[in-house]
């Protein structure tokens, strides 16, 4: 999974090996000298209005995470009789999706790049919350499933957890000793 950092989708510019709005690259040759010019990047209109923060929650005495983008996924993730504890100190962003119905917008703008976005949505399985990229379950909002498309570059790993059946999904997870070594389907 690709989800970008909490700061938006590293859309800001077009990449110039995907298909984007922009001008075009040039090659100007001499008898002697060959000059590519590889235009400015261009600002995208994809802000960060336009996608929504991937959050997790967390039961410590369980030692088990969720994941909501929105309220009414907090009522559901909160009735299913596990109890995650929405304070601070134990919920936190993991990253930011494209929101549901701007998957339009980025498909203009980012016409290649973002065939490779998925609809990440988790099911429960046990008591544990697993991703599937097909828009089943409870919705996340749209993610690059592929490193770089449409300049998508954070990518979030799945980690098992040494002590619970829990899966966590985060960048890097090395240091906590709960996942450390953990990390699932290749990283």
């Amino acid at each position: 999974l690709n989800i970008e950092t909490e700061d938006g989708l590293a859309m800001k510019y077009c990449n110039p090996t995907l298909t984007c709005a922009g001008p075009a690259t040039t090659t100007t040759t001499t008898t002697t000298t060959t000059t590519t010019t590889i235009p400015a990047p261009t600002v995208s209109p994809m802000k960060n209005r336009k996608q929504k923060k991937f959050r997790f929650y967390y039961n410590p005495s369980l030692i088990l995470h969720a994941f909501c983008s929105e309220p009414t996924c907090v009522s559901v993730i909160q009735s299913n009789g596990i109890g995650y504890e929405l304070a601070k100190e134990a919920s936190g962003v993991v990253g930011r999706a494209v929101k549901q119905d701007n998957i339009g917008t980025l498909r203009q703008i980012c016409p290649t790049g973002s065939q490779q976005f998925r609809n990440l949505a988790f099911n429960k399985v046990g008591r544990h919350y697993e991703h599937n990229l097909n828009g089943s379950g409870l919705k996340r909002g749209w993610v690059a499933a592929v490193y770089g498309a449409c300049q998508a570059k954070k990518p979030i790993k799945r980690w098992k957890c040494r002590y619970s059946e829990d899966l966590m999904y985060d960048y890097n997870l090395e240091g906590n000793t709960f996942y450390s070594g953990l990390v699932q389907d290749g990283g």
